[in-house]
């Protein structure tokens, strides 16, 4: 499992259905995705129940972000990974957190994000988040 002292990374799960709906239909977020009309529950359903978390075979890889107490707080989507040249589009969902979680909660991500970016930086990025300030603290993107 992907984890560290604050958050952990896990894959989708039924369970995750409403929390996914709910963040997929919010039309706010739509301007930096690539959704243009609202998705159903059975949409939803059909999506994780099809889903293998084979980046290989899928070219995407989609994870949930947990707090340790098992509350989903957002979401993170490797997509259009391309193996040959080692290199993958990241999207990050944040949800709204307690106000109590919210730098403890954004700390943790943006550290794992800085900390994996070092290794293996992105093509680009696209930051959704009901928390505006949480996207500005994430480094910007580097072209070699």
């Amino acid at each position: 499992m992907l984890k560290n002292k604050n958050i952990f990374l896990r894959a989708l799960e039924p369970t995750d259905i409403s929390t996914i709906y709910l963040w997929e239909n919010d039309s706010r977020l739509w301007k930096s995705s690539s959704t243009t009309a609202p998705f159903t529950r059975k949409q939803i359903w059909d999506y994780i129940q099809n889903y293998s978390a084979d980046i290989y075979s899928q070219r995407q890889l989609r994870l949930m972000i947990c707090l340790h107490d098992t509350t989903p707080v957002g979401l993170v989507d490797l997509f259009d990974f391309d193996p040959r040249h080692k290199r993958a589009f990241v999207g990050l969902l944040i949800d709204k957190l307690p106000e109590s979680r919210n730098s403890r909660t954004n700390n943790a991500i943006n550290d794992e994000i800085r900390r994996r970016n070092s290794r293996h930086p992105p093509v680009g990025r696209h930051y959704l988040s009901r928390q505006p300030a949480l996207c500005q603290t994430f480094p910007p993107i580097r072209f070699p």
